[in-house]
């Protein structure tokens, strides 16, 4: 009878992790193998209140966000990145066209922390991560869980830019 409860505890350990997603923190994460490079660098300069690139459209919740070169040598990566000019929009969301198992993307600037919440196909909220920031240097964050659909960054009025961002689309996605 022991044998069977310790069994059952164990399978059922197992099973909850890997069901469980996980905050990513680097882009050499194994989620990442294979994954799809958005860089912004195709993008032309200016505003926008929402973005389409490659398989993704990114929204900034009601006021436009701006692509440019001006701070990616200070807290992106390289080339032009995404930024919420005056601090505006208070969260960006990323709705990719397909299913995703895993996202990452390079912030910098952050004075506050950032969260990540990410939702299925029926708009059903599937993770939330609160992402410890640190100022003011770029970092890498994201989530892998299968059934990414639209992920939404939220940073309570925090100005920050984003730089880079990868996505492994799902090989049986249907959107």
């Amino acid at each position: 009878m022991k044998k069977l409860i310790t069994t059952a505890a164990v399978s059922l350990a197992l099973a909850s992790g890997a069901a469980q997603s996980a905050v990513i923190t680097s882009a050499a994460d194994a989620s990442l193998t294979g994954a799809t490079l958005v860089d912004f660098n195709s993008v032309a300069n200016g505003d926008y209140a929402s973005l389409s690139v490659a398989d993704v459209t990114i929204v900034g919740d009601g006021a436009p966000m701006t692509v440019d070169a001006t701070w990616t040598s200070l807290y992106g990566i390289s080339g032009q990145s995404l930024h919420n000019s005056s601090s505006s929009p208070l969260s960006f969301d990323i709705i990719f066209g397909s299913t995703v198992s895993a996202f990452g993307i390079w912030g910098g600037a952050y004075n506050n922390n950032w969260t990540f919440e990410a939702y299925d196909v029926a708009d059903n909220l599937i993770e939330t991560a609160n992402i410890a920031t640190v100022c003011c240097s770029a970092q890498f964050n994201g989530l892998a869980n299968a059934g990414i659909s639209r992920v939404t960054l939220s940073g309570y009025g925090d100005w920050v830019i984003f730089d880079d961002l990868v996505y492994v689309t799902e090989a049986s996605s249907v959107s």
